[in-house]
């Protein structure tokens, strides 16, 4: 779920632009999974196929883009949950539901990085 309406304006973006900026978040996501706070506007920008100015213009600062990357996050897992309390259940049931989809998106995530597993 994501905004179609520039904030700063409240004019619904054109269908270039909205899909330059979903390609610029999806660019994001894997930036940030790879390197974390270290990821850079331009990598973003390259791996989406947009100019610099283009990720500025549609996020002003670093802040910016991962304070929207973080915002979808919360509302995908809120409506994972809405979902869940409308089909009733046992809460712990519920809770271990919502983990486990949490879970297997996380580890389908592009750019994410392997953990060495637990031989304990």
């Amino acid at each position: 779920m994501t905004s179609t309406v520039s904030e700063e304006t409240e004019r619904p973006l054109r269908a270039d632009a909205r899909r330059n900026r979903e390609r610029i978040l999806q660019s994001a996501r894997a930036a940030f999974a790879d390197s974390g706070a270290d990821a850079q506007i331009d990598d973003v920008a390259r791996h989406a196929g947009v100019g610099v100015g283009t990720v500025y213009r549609h996020f002003p600062t670093k802040q910016a883009l991962v304070t929207e990357l973080v915002r979808q996050t919360f509302r995908l897992f809120t409506g994972w949950a809405r979902e869940a309390l409308e089909a009733g259940g046992e809460p712990f049931a519920l809770i271990e539901g919502l983990l486990r989809r949490w879970r297997a998106v996380m580890r389908r995530r592009p750019g994410r990085k392997r953990r060495p597993s637990r031989t304990s």
